[in-house]
């Protein structure tokens, strides 16, 4: 019987993967815009320290309203819905590190700027940034 060759575990590191970012083409209406972004997988770094800083975020908020009492409870639960627009912004915002073939005020230089505004005015795109980031984790 022949011994197997044991397999290197340092060749398997997917935060380093997830860490250099994956190209995502964005679509507009069922075309292609001519738009890559550079989005960084989920278990990367960035994205888990800005997830964790939001969840530890969310309890402190969450406790300190539950201590007030229940007005204070339900309007902590309004706040946190109508801000669940912005707070997917950022979490888009910190998924992205670059681009291509894209351009903002006469400058083809990736800025968060100018990708704020482009997923503030296509919220779709929003989603499908976070969507690929968290398959880039599977």
């Amino acid at each position: 019987m022949t011994k197997k060759t044991a397999v290197d575990i340092e060749q398997f590191d997917a935060i380093k993967v997830e860490s250099v970012g994956q190209p995502l083409e964005l679509m507009f209406k069922g075309n292609p815009t001519g738009i890559t972004l550079k989005v960084l997988g989920s278990n990367s770094d960035e994205v888990r320290a800005f997830t964790d800083a939001k969840l530890i975020e969310y309890a402190k908020q969450a406790h300190h309203a539950r201590t007030k009492g229940a007005d204070a409870e339900l309007n902590y639960t309004i706040k946190s819905l109508t801000e669940r627009d912005k707070n997917s912004i950022e979490s888009a915002l910190v998924r992205v590190n670059g681009w291509e073939g894209a351009s903002y005020k006469g400058s083809e230089a990736f800025t968060k700027d100018g990708l704020r505004f482009l997923l503030e005015r296509n919220p779709v795109w929003v989603r499908e940034v976070i969507e690929f980031s968290e398959e880039l984790g599977k």
